[in-house]
């Protein structure tokens, strides 16, 4: 729709509207993180997941502790690499 093309065009631009200061600090600086115009300069997936505000999150979400998601990670990546 309008809307959605608007705010993409907004987010290329890099003239999008401020995050609310409803949510947390980290959370904000994630989200201008990664709405970078250049990609980048945009975090990894890797990056983003061992943020300790979203890794404490997942943990009380999943019920998995840090040490099997990054455990799980691993195998997930040495699996890929074997598709190659």
């Amino acid at each position: 729709d309008c809307s959605r093309m608007n705010l993409e065009q907004k987010i290329i631009s890099g003239s999008y509207p401020p995050v609310s200061d409803h949510y947390s600090k980290e959370l904000c600086y994630l989200l201008a993180q990664l709405l970078k115009h250049d990609p980048t300069q945009r975090p990894t997936v890797s990056s983003i997941l061992d943020e300790r505000f979203l890794s404490c999150r997942i943990q009380r979400i999943t019920g998995q502790s840090e040490t099997f998601m990054i455990s799980e990670e691993k195998i997930q990546k040495k699996r890929l690499e074997e598709d190659k």
